[in-house]
């Protein structure tokens, strides 16, 4: 097995490292690099002096070679995906920091209520002839997909500004626009998530998708509700919008 193909679906967790190609867990402290990876797929680039501080969420790397790199920061054990903070960007060879606020793409969701994150890497060559011959684990090559959540019986609430709701409402979610075609055509799932925590998912994505929540086990005040659509392809789209429940 391969230790970080990187595809590197490289997961930094508290745990130790394991060889479960093409996954490997390292704790988000500062260690020694891991060893050199032979016989990568044609068109993988593998990252190198790797490490994601889940205190500050600061993820350092270096790449061997320029490449297009895609990073996702989640939750381990099953949670959501929660930012993308790279999406086929383009990179240049050398030493490379980016920085997350633990908050989502419209920073009004903070999650830094959470310490279990995660970091997600994948790097392929940028040349387009070496990574045409790629033949691994990564399929989907589109830009993520966007999820649009709104609550459509709700008024907002005075203060916060989020949708106000009670008992049992409906949440729509549908895809953007701009994904529409190509995400219906390639099929994908659609995962909710409270809090950050699971509640439901349908594993054959239709928009509009209606589901109908139950707030009444929720407490008062604002919570937060996490979306991804996992295509069949590879790609995963992530929105999350706070609301706000006022039952009796």
């Amino acid at each position: 097995m391969k230790l970080l193909s990187l595809i590197a679906l490289l997961i930094l967790t508290a745990t130790g490292c394991r060889t479960t190609h093409p996954t490997c867990r390292i704790p988000v402290s500062q260690l020694p690099p891991p060893p050199a990876v032979a016989n990568l797929l044609p068109g993988e680039v593998l990252a190198q002096d790797l490490s994601f501080d889940a205190a500050t969420g600061a993820l350092s790397y270096s790449l061997p070679e320029p490449a297009v790199v895609r990073i996702r920061i989640g939750l381990r054990d099953g949670g959501p995906m929660l930012r993308t903070l790279a999406d086929w960007e383009e990179q240049s060879k050398g030493p490379h920091t980016m920085a997350w606020d633990k908050k989502d793409a419209t920073g009004q969701v903070d999650f830094s209520f959470r310490n279990d994150f995660m970091a997600v890497v994948a790097c392929l060559a940028l040349d387009a002839h070496a990574r045409a011959r790629y033949d691994g684990p990564i399929k989907g090559f589109r830009k993520s997909p966007d999820p649009v959540i709104t609550f459509p019986e709700s008024l907002p609430h005075k203060e916060s500004g989020a949708p106000l709701v009670k008992g049992i409402v409906p949440v729509r979610i549908t895809v953007a626009d701009k994904d529409q075609q190509w995400l219906s055509e390639s099929k994908y799932e659609i995962s909710i998530f409270v809090d950050t925590v699971f509640l439901m998912e349908d594993e054959e994505g239709t928009s509009p998708f209606t589901y109908r929540i139950d707030t009444r086990g929720l407490g008062n005040g604002l919570h937060s509700m996490t979306v991804n659509f996992v295509g069949y392809t590879g790609e995963i789209g992530t929105a999350s919008v706070m609301f706000y429940v006022q039952n009796e």
